[in-house]
């Protein structure tokens, strides 16, 4: 095998290892990159699913099987009290066989939930080679160590060319850590970043658009740029630490900018609250779709919706403050307040949903597994 990355198969029973799978699937994709993983093949009317299953197959050089207790012994519903391996049309079946078949294709079987190794008489002719392959183990409590015994594996047999693995994606059992980190990091960020902005605004003695525009892309950026370092840092992901600040540099001037063109030049001022909603979404949408981003596997969209509602609702929710106390925002503490308020709502809603998907990622759609 080359020193490329290799190409992984994840084979999996839905019913049972769903969850277990998606969690490895996050963690092998996050070191070999997504599009040298397989999990799910999409099969669209009309196809013959033996062929598309073979060739996909074929196109890796490992397979993973993820095997649960109950992965040799789940019964079809319909099948007559058979067990769904001995149905010779069964998705998981058709993928461990084709594997086997293949001297060019390693099969690893990986045991999840306290799983033992399936006896040969439990298993189809077929698959009783299974058996005898060597099993890997990944424990829910101790599993970061355990998928590292296994990616090393994988590494060691694709070889040493390649660099150090990268950090291993965060658990989601640690989310709330993540939030609470997240918006500390944010708010913190949000301070240094306003800071700057107006001591730069004020060396430049712009005039009041000009200065406005020039210091909300400021602000925006630079804590952008704080918070892209922060996730990559603490979540891993493929690209360097340099190229996340870069990008979270550029989002958020591009979101800042955006806004500020937005309020000043494009919405009426007599459009009142709707002004600053339309102008502070603008931003909401791109600094959530940044941490999409930079999530593992990207759910760029994801993020930006959260990003974008999580905005609105600060908005609104300073609006309602200000209509109590229109003094407030006549007050430099303005931008600092609305600034910060909308930054952790964003970074803080665009990360609890992007841990909720990783914590229930769907497959792709397909017959039942």
């Amino acid at each position: 095998m080359s020193a490329a990355a290799p190409k992984l198969f994840i084979s999996y029973r839905r019913e049972e290892t769903a969850g277990h799978a998606g969690r490895l699937y996050d963690a092998v994709a996050t070191r070999f990159g997504a599009d040298n993983v397989f999990m799910d093949v999409e099969l669209a009317p009309g196809i013959d699913f033996v062929e598309r299953i073979t060739r996909a197959v074929g196109d890796c050089h490992t397979l993973l099987v993820v095997i649960g207790p109950r992965w040799a012994s789940v019964r079809a519903p319909d099948g007559g009290g058979l067990a769904r391996l001995a149905e010779a049309d069964d998705y998981v079946r058709l993928e461990v066989e084709t594997a086997l078949r293949r001297a060019d294709v390693r099969v690893i079987p990986v045991l999840v939930a306290g799983a033992q190794m399936p006896q040969p008489e439990q298993l189809p002719e077929s698959l009783r080679a299974l058996a005898r392959r060597n099993a890997i183990e990944l424990s829910d409590g101790r599993w970061r160590f355990d998928v590292g015994r296994l990616v090393d594996a994988l590494d060691d047999e694709a070889g040493d060319a390649r660099p150090a693995p990268a950090p291993a994606p965060l658990r989601v059992p640690s989310g709330a850590l993540l939030l609470i980190e997240g918006a500390l990091v944010t708010a913190c960020a949000a301070l240094l970043a306003h800071r700057v902005a107006v001591s730069v605004t004020d060396a430049l003695d712009l005039d009041r658009d000009p200065a406005t525009v020039v210091r909300r892309a400021l602000n925006w950026g630079l804590l952008a740029a704080a918070v892209a370092a922060w996730l990559r840092l603490r979540v891993g992901g493929r690209g360097s630490v340099a190229g996340a600040v870069a990008l979270g540099a550029l989002a958020g001037a591009a979101g800042g900018a955006l806004d500020a063109v937005l309020w000043l030049w494009v919405m009426e001022p007599s459009a009142g609250a709707l002004r600053d909603d339309v102008a502070r979404v603008a931003v909401g949408l791109l600094l959530g779709g940044l941490l999409g981003a930079l999530w593992s596997p990207p759910r760029v969209v994801f993020g930006a919706l959260a990003g974008a509602c999580a905005a609105f609702l600060a908005q609104a929710l300073l609006n309602t403050v200000w209509a109590l106390d229109p003094g407030a925002s006549a007050s430099d503490a303005r931008d600092y307040t609305f600034v910060t308020l909308q930054a952790v709502a964003v970074v803080a809603a665009a990360l609890a949903l992007l841990l909720w998907l990783a914590a229930r990622r769907a497959p792709v759609s397909r017959p039942p597994r």
